[in-house]
Order: structure tokens, then sequence, then C-alpha cells
């Protein structure tokens, strides 16, 4: 696995294969580019919130349900437990700079982040997964 791969400590810990090219959508499969282009990014914005909130989930502050399998959790998990606006711990998890580079915490993303991680992490998550996918 070469070092540059940006997936390769989920590749080397699960002991995955690539086996081809990264999923896609029509505004394409890595965020930065579309943002970039000023191209809607709804799903890409949730799913990486939704990450975040896996991670955020072991923290004592959001109930400590599990403790996250992932190489960045103790990370996210502290930063979460000092930051509490949402705003800010996006901002905070964004700059993150092995996991979304050095460019990501500005806030035509942090701010959609941010009310995803609110709506995951105070209350009905299912329920506001619902809406955000239009899955009633």
């Amino acid at each position: 696995m070469s070092d540059a791969d940006p997936c390769g400590p989920w590749l080397d810990r699960w002991a995955l294969t690539a086996d081809g090219a990264a999923f896609s959508t029509r505004y394409g499969s890595h965020l930065a580019p579309v943002l970039a282009a000023g191209q809607p990014a709804g799903l890409l914005t949730l799913s990486v919130a939704s990450w975040i909130a896996y991670c955020l989930s072991g923290a004592h502050r959001f109930g400590g349900r599990w403790t996250p399998d992932d190489p960045y959790a103790g990370t996210v998990i502290a930063i979460g437990e000092k930051v509490s606006d949402w705003t800010d711990l996006a901002k905070s998890v964004l700059a993150i700079a092995p996991i979304f580079g050095s460019d990501m915490a500005h806030p035509q993303l942090v701010d959609p982040v941010a009310r995803h991680l609110s709506g995951l992490l105070r209350g009905d998550t299912r329920g506001y997964l619902s809406e955000r996918l239009g899955d009633d």
C-alpha cells in the first residue's frame, strides 16, 4: 500500500482490497472538487457529519454509546469533549489535516456539517436521517 493513499490506514486495518473506482454521484466522489465548483454537496456533507457523529458517539459528552473503531476516533472524541459549539466542533474536526487536508474548514463546509452534527447527535438520529434522505 502506498503511503500517499489516503485510504491506506483503513485498507490496511481491515485487510481490504481496493477494487475499483470510488463510488461517484453526478457531483463527483470527492468533496473538495464539488465544493470548489460550487456544486450542491448535501449528501456529501451529511456523510462527513455522519462519520464525525459516529466517532463522537464514543465521547462521554454524547453518551459514550460505543468505542468507535477508527484510527482517528480518539482525536475526534478529544475535540468533542472540549468544544461545545456545533460550528466550532465541525471546524475543529474538519481541520484534522491527515483526514481533510488543510483547506476544508471553511463556511461552505463547516456550516452544513455543523447543522448535520446537531441533528444527528441531539436526539432522534433516525428521524433526522429520514428527513434528510426523504425516506418516510
